[in-house]
């Protein structure tokens, strides 16, 4: 090797490493970011945002994220009589949904249809975030509100003017969120988005926003059959309240005591199969008439508040509690994000989302397979081994230079954000960046270890355990939602489920830890169970207090 080219290919690397490596690559190294639980939860919350599939199994949202509903997007509201509606309520962006919530309630339906004039920014909150439940699907909402989390949701009668507590509490959230909204000034927030079986929208302001205006207003109550005659002038629901006051619209689930189906409905069920139906839509692609700022994605994962719970080691799922955050933490987040939203902070334009994608793309299904391949490493050790060494081949051979691995693992790891000018990155966008680091990371540093193990010594058995050790806790640590499916196609007149609050949360969720194909008679089946949720905790709407369907 001549000395010149030798001597520039050293000075290129030397530069390459100086002038190129990220900020957070700079202060740690890949392996101890690795280490942080909070990054691989970052990471799934990030690629999970606005999809139903892994918030149904992650239920405790942490992240709020600013977003715009872009101009000429429709809404539904629907509700027992074409009056107007007040100040503050729910619409839902699927029209089966407002209309599941009370076509089955008896009586008439009224579906209000609108459409946005303009963008409209949004926050967004993660999670099954607009489920009524003890189990810490409000705990963001209550954190950011008052600073802690209200450990008991208000049982009926118990609630302020004795309505229907948990319902009545809704509409005080909403009121409190609006209002956090209009003082802001500046932020120009009209509404919020949550998510229980499908994507709602808190509207803050009906009266004199406007961003809306109303496309029609339908009597949608569907026809009696010739055995089930209605009395259209006769609801078989008790009285609403009078307009205005909580629950007389759209509103959250549950604000007649009727319950779901009422009495003369015809194709009892309709409603919550197609509500189901239109939740699919969303499982694995994201609601798309929502655009996340992912400039400003605040998350409670975020490890630069002391009390945020930023080293759980637990799946992340309802076990993720925020019962321990300190209102001087609270009440700073809630600072950064209305500084943020009023401010012009940089931002790198990137689709984080896409980042996040394209690694699950890459490398989802690759892990998957090599854990398959390592599931039973104490027999044909040789040909697994070498299945194993062609499996991870594959992963990293645009990073692998003359069979050595030097270097390898920093190409690996930093192959998604190595060139992105740290300067152009929001506060935000760093803790999303070193996520990714992270994540890519560490199934790098697997990956490399069977590949180069294979190329040492071909594999022996003690080293195939060490492996299958390795590749087991990456997956425990991705916990990736893509690995939840339904296995084979569904039929025509089937959907991919899973349990979902509160339409489908009468399955037991002992039973029902994976998506399975389900046809519309899983909804009368499911009516005539006790209801319990993925994330723990029974009680649903419609129903009494002890969660027993009507």
């Amino acid at each position: 090797m001549k000395l010149l080219p030798f001597l520039l290919v050293i000075i290129n690397l030397h530069l390459s490493s100086s002038a190129q490596i990220p900020l957070s690559s700079q202060n740690q190294s890949i392996s101890d970011t690795s280490l942080s639980a909070a990054n691989s939860f970052i990471f799934t919350s990030l690629h999970g945002l606005l999809r139903q599939l892994p918030n149904t199994f992650s239920p405790n949202g942490f992240s709020i994220v600013a977003g715009t509903v872009p101009a000429y997007t429709n809404l539904y509201h629907a509700r027992k009589d074409p009056g107007a509606i007040p100040k503050v309520e729910w619409v839902a962006f699927d029209a089966e949904m407002s209309y599941g919530i009370m076509g089955g309630r008896g009586g008439q339906t009224w579906l209000h249809t609108y459409v946005t004039t303009r963008d409209v920014r949004i926050l967004i909150f993660d999670g099954m975030s607009a489920a009524l439940q003890e189990s810490g699907t409000l705990d963001s909402q209550d954190v950011f509100l008052n600073g802690w989390v209200n450990g008991n949701l208000p049982r009926e009668g118990s609630g302020p003017g004795g309505y229907r507590g948990q319902l009545r509490y809704e509409y005080i959230r909403a009121e409190k969120l609006c209002k956090w909204a209009g003082e802001l000034g500046g932020g120009d927030i009209e509404g919020v988005v949550r998510m229980n079986t499908g994507f709602e929208m808190i509207w803050c302001d009906f009266e004199e926003s406007e961003s809306w205006r109303l496309v029609s207003k339908l009597n949608v109550t569907a026809p009696a059959g010739k055995s089930q005659q209605m009395d259209m002038d006769a609801p078989d629901e008790p009285p609403p309240p009078s307009p205005g006051r909580p629950g007389y619209g759209y509103g959250p689930p549950g604000d007649y005591g009727g319950g779901r189906g009422g009495g003369g409905m015809p194709w009892d069920g309709a409603t919550g199969w197609e509500w189901i139906r239109s939740a699919t839509w969303h499982y694995s692609l994201p609601e798309s008439r929502v655009i996340p700022d992912l400039c400003r994605f605040f998350t409670f994962y975020d490890p630069a508040f002391p009390s945020f719970p930023s080293h759980l080691t637990t799946p992340r799922d309802s076990s993720h509690r925020l019962v321990n955050v300190t209102k001087p933490d609270a009440a700073a987040l809630k600072a950064k994000i209305g500084k943020s939203l009023l401010s012009q902070e940089p931002c790198s334009g990137l689709d984080w989302r896409r980042v996040a994608q394209d690694v699950m793309d890459r490398y989802g299904g690759r892990v998957k397979e090599l854990q398959l391949v390592l599931a039973d490493a104490t027999s044909n050790a040789t040909l697994k081994a070498s299945e194993a060494g062609r499996l991870t081949f594959g992963a990293v051979m645009p990073f692998v230079a003359e069979s050595q691995r030097e270097g390898a693992q920093q190409r690996c790891a930093l192959a998604y954000t190595e060139f992105i000018p740290s300067g152009s990155l929001s506060p935000q966008e760093v803790l999303l960046r070193d996520a990714v680091e992270a994540v890519v990371g560490r199934i790098c540093k697997t990956f490399l270890d069977v590949y180069f193990g294979y190329l040492e010594d071909h594999g022996s058995k003690k080293q195939l355990r060490a492996w299958k050790e390795g590749v087991d806790e990456l997956v425990d640590w991705l916990d990736w939602d893509m690995w939840r499916r339904c296995e084979g196609t569904c039929a025509w007149d089937e959907v991919c489920a899973v349990a979902m609050w509160p339409v489908l949360g009468m399955m037991d969720g002992r039973d029902w830890n994976q998506p399975r194909c389900v046809n519309s008679s899983v909804v009368n089946h499911g009516r005539r169970r006790r209801p319990r949720y993925p994330g723990g905790g029974h009680g649903g709407p419609g129903g009494g207090p002890d969660g027993e369907y009507k």
